[in-house]
């Protein structure tokens, strides 16, 4: 018999890899903050894709992902208390540092915030008629995750307190108002030993009305204001920090921060000084006036928001080669920056074949379809605390019948005279077989797959699947 005519049947892959891009989500400015709350923080999103976050108290920030520089940074130390006395000096204003050009945070993972606490006021010992000064402000500084310093404030002097500030090689705010003309003449606060470059630093020294923060002096009968502090300009941040607190005697209402107002008559109460005068501001590092606390500081950063894109490729196909219908395993590789949600695979829009199915959605999956065409798979990486959902390009699988396995006629030889019923062996699915009779050496005649001879000899059939 000759070889039986096979219908040669084939299956197609057609595949692309255009990854799509996720718009930017961002959880929110308060990511990387362990107390994002009001009374520690303040956040301010006025700023196109910036983050600004006031720091009133200190605490640990966590570099949030994909924050690669600070863009602007201020820091402001503590205020100093004011004096008390009938001649006692305003509080002087906290060191203010500005920064407007980029500082990198290569290598760092996190701030240790430190805000510095404005001084304590003076005030009259009861028992033993006694005065005392003003306390000088605590710093304001910055530090990485091991604790290396890279930027710091100091606090003001306090007031009547220019013996404070001349015997402390560490302080570096404003001078406070000393008594008779508090630090009239004397240098600006020591320079620490501190990374300081690209810094603006502003400390003064205290002296009536004493510009820039420095404490404002008591003289008799006489009072001065307080320095009005320093302006911040030049850069995105605005308002007035630093500012110096007014000396007690007289009318002195004191700069920004602080401020005093005439006090008379005896105390002999402890805190009863604190009836009048103007504590400094919280948070502005201003020093505090006729016997009052100095303002605490204030540390500020911004930073841009990332822009974070993600691509996700399908890609990896198997190669099996099972019969029609066609199941192909897939996989699923990602590449470039991408988030942390879970990978699921769907069936997309435009696919020409007909009952198109994934055995499951999960992170391999199985395509088939029981007709010729296309179908088209698509893979979601689904949206985290940085990305948002991202799907890939559809990839395209074209599905045609697949060759069929060597196909024969398994009934070859017979008595003449005898019908015999053809059968096949091989051959792929579940298609019709049909004989054909072609010639011989004898007369055969074939009907409905019943071969039959008139005589010894040969038949040749054809078996078509």
């Amino acid at each position: 018999m000759k070889k039986p005519l096979i219908a040669l049947l084939s299956f197609f892959f057609i595949f692309q890899t255009l990854p799509a891009q996720a718009s930017v989500k961002w959880l929110a400015c308060s990511s990387g903050l362990a107390d994002a709350t009001a009374t520690a923080v303040t956040i301010d999103v006025s700023v196109s894709g910036k983050c600004i976050i006031t720091f009133k108290s200190g605490q640990t920030f966590t570099i949030p992902v994909g924050v690669t520089a600070i863009d602007e940074a201020l820091i402001v130390g503590g205020g100093g208390g004011g004096g008390f006395n009938s001649l006692g000096g305003g509080g002087g204003g906290g060191e203010v540092k500005y920064r407007k050009t980029s500082l990198s945070l290569s290598g760092i993972t996190q701030l240790k915030i430190t805000v510095g606490a404005g001084g304590l006021d003076g005030w009259i010992n009861s028992s033993s008629s006694s005065w005392t000064l003003g306390e000088n402000g605590s710093p304001s500084f910055i530090t990485n995750q091991s604790d290396s310093l890279i930027i710091k404030a100091g606090g003001g002097g306090g007031g009547c307190g220019a013996a404070n500030y001349q015997l402390s090689s560490s302080f570096s705010g404003s001078a406070g108002g000393a008594c008779y003309q508090g630090g009239a003449g004397r240098a600006a606060g020591d320079a620490l030993i501190d990374p300081t470059s690209g810094w603006e630093r502003y400390a003064n020294a205290g002296g009536p009305g004493g510009a820039g923060g420095g404490g404002g002096a008591g003289a008799a009968s006489t009072g001065f204001n307080g320095g009005n502090g320093i302006a911040l300009s030049g850069g995105t941040f605005t308002g007035t920090y630093g500012g110096g607190g007014g000396g007690w005697s007289g009318g002195a209402t004191g700069g920004t921060g602080g401020g005093g107002t005439p006090i008379s008559g005896n105390y002999e109460v402890d805190g009863a000084d604190r009836a009048n005068g103007t504590d400094g501001g919280t948070n502005t590092g201003g020093g505090g006036g006729a016997a009052k606390w100095g303002g605490s500081g204030v540390v500020k950063l911004m930073y841009s928001i990332p822009n974070y894109n993600q691509t996700i490729t399908l890609s990896s196909l198997g190669t099996s080669s099972k019969t029609y219908p066609y199941s192909q395993v897939l996989s699923m590789s990602t590449s470039g920056s991408v988030g942390s949600g879970a990978i699921t695979y769907a069936i997309a829009a435009g696919g020409s074949a007909s009952s198109c199915a994934l055995s499951n959605s999960s992170a391999t999956a199985t395509i088939s379809a029981s007709t010729s065409g296309t179908c088209l798979v698509a893979a979601t990486i689904a949206a985290d605390d940085y990305y948002n959902a991202a799907t890939s390009s559809a990839l395209t699988f074209t599905f045609s019948k697949a060759s069929q396995s060597a196909l024969s006629i398994s009934s070859t030889s017979g008595s003449f005279g005898t019908p015999i019923t053809l059968a096949t062996n091989g051959g792929s699915g579940g298609g019709l077989v049909s004989y054909v009779y072609a010639e011989g050496t004898t007369t055969c005649t074939l009907s409905s797959g019943v071969l039959t001879a008139a005589a010894t000899g040969t038949c040749l059939v054809t078996a078509t699947k």
